[in-house]
């Protein structure tokens, strides 16, 4: 779980950066800079975001086991387990890309996106 948090939170960078660099809306050299600081704590946040759903839900489902006549296996209950810590790390990626890749506002300069600069490869059922 702790390498899908790492995942995530490198996946979150290059799309939050690849954003702002297609829509041309904070991609100076100091922008850019802010936003590595800015993202450095998500290689620690990611992997927590992961874990944490994991753990709760596999000791959940060992501590219910024993109580509980028809408990579901230990393998059902480790894939639910890193299901929920994916989503997880996927609500990371997705909120950090509508909240920093996103500069609504800031006017880009390629003229590729909108004036809410998100980009057209942005999928529209998810926000941002």
């Amino acid at each position: 779980m702790i390498w899908i948090g790492i995942g995530a939170a490198l996946v979150d960078y290059r799309l939050v950066l690849a954003a702002r660099v297609y829509c041309g809306a904070g991609d100076e050299a100091g922008d850019v800079f802010a936003l590595n600081i800015e993202m450095l704590p998500r290689l620690v946040i990611g992997p927590v975001m992961a874990y944490a759903p994991y753990l709760l839900i596999t000791f959940i489902g060992r501590s219910m086991s024993p109580l509980w006549r028809f408990a579901p296996s230990r393998a059902f209950i480790r894939l639910i387990a890193v299901l929920a810590g994916a989503a997880a790390a996927a609500a990371l990626i997705v909120f950090d890309f509508a909240q920093i890749g996103t500069l609504a506002g800031h006017l880009g300069d390629t003229g590729l996106c909108a004036r809410d600069n998100v980009p057209p490869w942005w999928p529209d059922w998810l926000p941002a």
